[in-house]
């Protein structure tokens, strides 16, 4: 191994052929490993896709069922797709809105069902200006500069007070809750 790290790969022997109907390809070591390498890129780029995907058609219907069972009115919900606003120097994709009870502030929500396994996925609520998080899972560090930061964060994994959690975290942001909600 030390002498692969050093560039010494004159031990290293990798032999690929490639095969379509009658003409065959032999590929050196090196041509070898770049077939390797592309070919662990274009997996991790789908698998990455595919979660992706996932993520978008789960994460708009989870808060549209979180806000209903705890009693937020239609009126203080946007779950419309998103579509740039012009007038802002910048602006970038959100999950989901939700507004406080005169409607004079809008709370960006971000949605990320990600592993703790992946704390980067939870820096995209830094790039998208985000107030409120919403994911499976967040390591204590993740905690800590969302605290920083001033991000409010609701954690689902293994959280048995999901909902009078949102409620809470609705309540500290003046979101209005209707009392009759289950």
């Amino acid at each position: 191994m030390q002498n692969l790290e050093n560039g010494n790969m004159t031990d290293l022997g990798i032999n690929i052929k490639i095969t379509y109907k009658d003409v065959s390809v032999n590929l050196d070591l090196k041509e070898s490993l770049l077939v390797i390498n592309a070919l662990a890129t274009k997996k991790i780029a789908l698998r990455r896709s595919a979660y992706s995907m996932i993520g978008k058609r789960i994460e708009k219907p989870l808060m549209l069922e979180l806000c209903k069972r705890c009693g937020i009115s239609e009126s203080h919900i946007d779950a419309t797709n998103f579509k740039k606003d012009k007038k802002l120097e910048y602006d970038r994709e959100v999950d989901f809105k939700l507004y406080n009870k005169d409607r004079s502030k809008v709370y960006r929500v971000e949605v990320k069902l990600m592993s703790k396994d992946n704390p980067e996925s939870a820096d995209a609520v830094i790039a998208r200006d985000t107030d409120i998080f919403i994911a499976y899972t967040l390591s204590e560090q993740n905690k800590q500069q969302l605290e920083y930061l001033n991000i409010v964060y609701l954690a689902l994994k293994n959280n048995s007070n999901i909902l009078l959690d949102f409620k809470k975290l609705c309540k500290r942001l003046d979101i209005p809750l209707i009392n009759h909600a289950r």
